[in-house]
């Protein structure tokens, strides 16, 4: 006899009926894991195809963070870049209030330094929740390159941090310095934000 536990005796034992997790396949009596049919590309699930052409993703904190601050300074926190992209813009978590904000993108490698794109001034949602602004140009930025994305804002309702590296840093400057093309002299701390970049892969 052999008491020895058989999973599947042939791959349509192992299929889960999903096309984007790819075809699971049976090896030697035990179902194996299929593989992204889509790589690189987004999947469309219910018609069970590949959508090709540029992909939208995010690079930087998408968890809102306990702790909050309402500190004024302009701060901006490092990002590297997981591959080549377009970013679009720029979203933050912070509390309602009133006002307006500023938001940029600067290139640097220990600090902030020469700013590649930035936001127009845009008020600020009256509610709490994430606040996603477009910039007046999108910016192409190389795989491994480090980026900034700073804030500023006329009157800071509370933004969302925690402990953390690597992690922003901090000018003297306020709102009416606004968001210059040389983000100038600044220090960096352990905190980091809620705080991320929309980009669309590729060139």
């Amino acid at each position: 006899d052999n008491d020895e536990c058989i999973e599947c005796y042939s791959d349509g034992d192992c299929d889960d009926n999903l096309f984007c997790n790819g075809a699971e396949t049976c090896e030697g009596g035990s179902c194996q894991a299929g593989s992204d049919p889509c790589p690189g590309h987004n999947c469309d699930e219910s018609n069970e195809q590949c959508l090709t052409g540029p992909v939208e993703k995010t690079v930087g904190n998408t968890l809102v963070f306990s702790y909050v601050t309402t500190a004024g300074n302009r701060r901006a926190m490092p990002y590297t870049m997981p591959e080549s992209g377009t970013i679009q813009s720029i979203t933050m978590y912070h509390q309602g209030g009133s006002g307006d904000v500023l938001l940029g993108v600067y290139a640097g490698s220990e600090f902030p330094d020469s700013r590649i794109a930035v936001t127009a001034s845009t008020p600020i949602n009256a509610s709490a929740g994430w606040q996603t602004v477009e910039l007046l140009e999108p910016v192409y930025v190389e795989e491994g390159e480090r980026i900034w994305l700073a804030w500023v804002f006329e009157q800071n309702p509370g933004i969302r941090y925690q402990i953390g590296s690597p992690g922003r840093a901090q000018s003297s400057r306020v709102w009416a310095n606004g968001m210059p093309e040389t983000f100038g002299s600044s220090v960096t701390r352990s905190y980091i934000y809620s705080i991320y970049a929309d980009y669309i892969t590729g060139p």
